[in-house]
């Protein structure tokens, strides 16, 4: 419900307007880091940045610090240490927004 001039009024029209925009943030998340991992020469396939992004939203969502600060970034470049990478390129992706620096 949203308050609205003083009255609520529901969502349901609007949900599959925030499933898109929630969609397009995770594609760009991935969009974003490719041409980052590219530019560099690190070889890293695109479903392994996925998934990697996806898993990354968990520790982000425990909020251990304000904001996430340094929980999400230091997640997703272990993930993709496990994927194989080399501890410092696998830093060059997380210097990405990743929707919790507000």
């Amino acid at each position: 419900m949203r308050a609205q001039g003083g009255r609520t009024r529901s969502l349901r029209g609007e949900t599959p307007q925030f499933l898109a925009f929630a969609l397009l943030n995770r594609v760009f998340d991935v969009v974003v880091g490719l041409p980052a991992c590219a530019a560099l020469a690190i070889g890293v396939p695109w479903y392994s940045l996925r998934l990697a992004h996806v898993l990354t939203r968990i520790p982000g969502s425990l909020r251990l610090t304000p904001g996430s600060l340094g929980i999400v970034e230091t997640s997703l470049s272990a993930l993709l240490v496990l994927y194989g990478l080399r501890p410092g390129p696998a830093i060059a992706p997380t210097r990405q927004p990743t929707g919790n620096e507000r």
